[in-house]
């Protein structure tokens, strides 16, 4: 860590020797607010309370319903320079709150990134988002107003994380690219041990940039015992009409289980969306399979999780979206215990101000 830290130092410093010549250059600074909320009126048609698995709805009772957002955040993008840009956004998320249980707002965003630090690549120092999902599968899922992708939703990894990384493009179509970063792996919160966790990615477009593949590692070390190393594949294509996508992912857990047992959690995810009525209305549909401990086949619940929905757009930046969202939960276990499908109908909706 220390080399790297080193000939990163050495590597800025000779940057901004170079650059200098190009401040004459330079834009004028400028920056924009942006934002967006999505919430929604639901109602528990079916399922229990007992809480099993990470779905949003699992600890509500049957017949639960209320109105409630789910994230509202509020950004800032500033043009320091042609070379110099910044964001910072605050955000609530649909469970945080004061200890009085009014909603309260957390850093989502605060980095600074400089523009072509050599060609073709960018580099960001902050909290930011991470090289997981964030800028290929959440962009082709594209309503993450319904639902968080799966790596997200199951806890996998975040979408944000405070560190350094460095992304770019290979050729100047910018047909194939990569996404590195090193991070404290604990989100927006304070980092509470000396390990980091280290991200890589790779993608590639296809066919005029209809079809995306990619591949994705990461390996954090928790312990001197314990660490997780996930692997995860996206295919996606997109058209005018119709996105779909697959996602699979398995993480290795090391010593997950009292520092002596290992964990094994996989998933897989298919959706498609695709227009009924160009920029009028939309179809969209999910489903998501995901097991908490493939390598142990006596405990936990396999989880199947669906969506489906229309997506009504009196506006380019307004949504009302009714939609089912669906979990069904299936015991490994000899026990055989029962855990009622939850079922919640919804009627959600999105605006961007920007």
């Amino acid at each position: 860590m220390r080399i790297l830290a080193s000939s990163l130092i050495l590597f800025l410093f000779v940057n901004v020797s170079l650059s200098q010549e190009s401040i004459k250059k330079d834009i004028e600074p400028s920056g924009k607010v942006w934002g967006y909320v999505f919430g929604d009126y639901f109602y528990k048609a079916g399922g229990d309370s007992v809480a099993v698995g990470r779905g949003l709805y699992s600890s509500y009772a049957k017949d639960h319903n209320a109105f409630e957002f789910r994230r509202a955040i509020i950004g800032y993008d500033y043009k320091i320079s042609k070379h110099f840009e910044t964001r910072f956004s605050l955000s609530y998320e649909g469970n945080d709150f004061t200890s009085g249980s009014n909603r309260t707002v957390f850093i989502k965003d605060a980095l600074l990134t400089w523009k072509e630090i050599f060609k073709n690549s960018d580099l960001s120092v902050g909290l930011m988002k991470t090289p997981t999902f964030g800028y290929t599968s959440e962009e082709f899922w594209g309503y993450r107003s319904i639902e968080k992708t799966l790596l997200d939703f199951q806890g996998i990894a975040s979408s944000r994380d405070l560190g350094i990384s460095l992304r770019g493009f290979f050729n100047g179509n910018k047909d194939y690219g990569y996404n590195m970063m090193i991070g404290n792996g604990k989100a927006g919160k304070l980092e509470n041990n000396k390990y980091k966790r280290f991200y890589g990615h790779l993608f590639s477009y296809f066919l005029d940039k209809s079809i995306l593949l990619e591949a994705y590692s990461d390996y954090e070390k928790i312990s001197p015992e314990r660490s997780n190393t996930t692997i995860k594949g996206f295919l996606g294509y997109q058209s005018d009409k119709v996105t779909a996508g697959v996602e699979v992912f398995q993480q290795m857990q090391k010593n997950a289980i009292g520092d002596t047992v290992d964990k094994k959690p996989f998933g897989i995810s298919v959706f498609v969306r695709g227009n009924i009525i160009k920029d009028r209305l939309n179809a969209f549909g999910r489903f998501d399979y995901s097991d908490p401990d493939f390598k142990n086949s006596n405990s936990s619940f396999k989880e199947n999780f669906i969506s489906v929905g229309l997506d009504i757009i009196p506006h380019k930046n307004v949504h009302i979206m009714p939609n089912v969202w669906i979990n069904t939960y299936t015991d490994k276990s000899t026990s055989n215990v029962e855990v009622k499908t939850d079922i919640v109908p919804r009627i959600t909706f999105w605006y961007i101000y920007k």
